[in-house]
């Protein structure tokens, strides 16, 4: 038999997964002789294909003298589903099989960061005149996971109209006020948003 940590669920993106025990039992003396296998095997989702060892350990001897409690830590650093099986021999051969079976599913629930340059935030009210132009602020965007992430920027107009900007300057052609938008998604679908206001007298 196999003794393992219970360690099935959902973990966040970017911890670790400490297993702090592994115990083989067995019904032949010595109980502990033999192999003891222990893999992690990576799947994008929970289809089950395409799978990637992205830890292992092999051949580890028990043989009675030794401490018997095996340690092992891994990174969660992909969003997925994370399989560890654990196995263990005994001198007859005979195989514990999925005895040792775990499922860990490993999501990413962090958003994007969107900062916008000057230090503009949703306080942020800019004065203007009607018929001018304003030009757009910049942008930084970080994600935990993701390298690039796309940044849209949207307008809500004094009218209440929402429009998606192509351009860095935007036509003040009524009065009230301009929100910009600046709306950032990672790929497992975290939604990040700021704005600041144009003020138009």
């Amino acid at each position: 038999t196999v003794n393992a940590p219970h360690i099935e669920g959902n973990h966040s993106l970017g911890s670790s997964i400490d297993l702090d025990f592994f115990y083989p039992a067995d019904t032949l003396s010595p109980y502990f002789e033999g192999n003891y296998f222990f893999t992690v095997t990576y799947y994008e989702n929970d289809d089950f294909e395409g799978g990637q060892t992205v830890y292992s350990t092999a051949n580890v001897a028990l043989d009675g003298e030794q401490d018997i409690t095996q340690f092992h830590s891994f990174a969660l650093d992909k969003p997925g589903v994370y399989e560890i099986y654990y196995t263990y021999k005994d001198q007859a051969g005979n195989n514990s099989g999925l005895n040792g079976l775990r499922m860990v599913y490993c999501t990413d629930n962090l958003a994007p960061t969107i900062s916008l340059d000057d230090g503009f935030d949703t306080s942020t009210v800019v004065l203007a005149f009607l018929h001018s132009e304003h030009k757009i602020k910049g942008y930084q965007v970080s994600d935990n996971y993701d390298k690039n992430v796309e940044v849209s920027i949207y307008v809500l107009d004094p009218d209440f109209l929402y429009s998606k900007l192509s351009g860095k300057k935007l036509a003040l052609e009524k009065t009230g006020d301009y929100r910009i938008y600046y709306c950032a998604m990672d790929s497992t679908g975290n939604l990040a948003m700021t704005y600041y206001t144009v003020r138009v007298k």
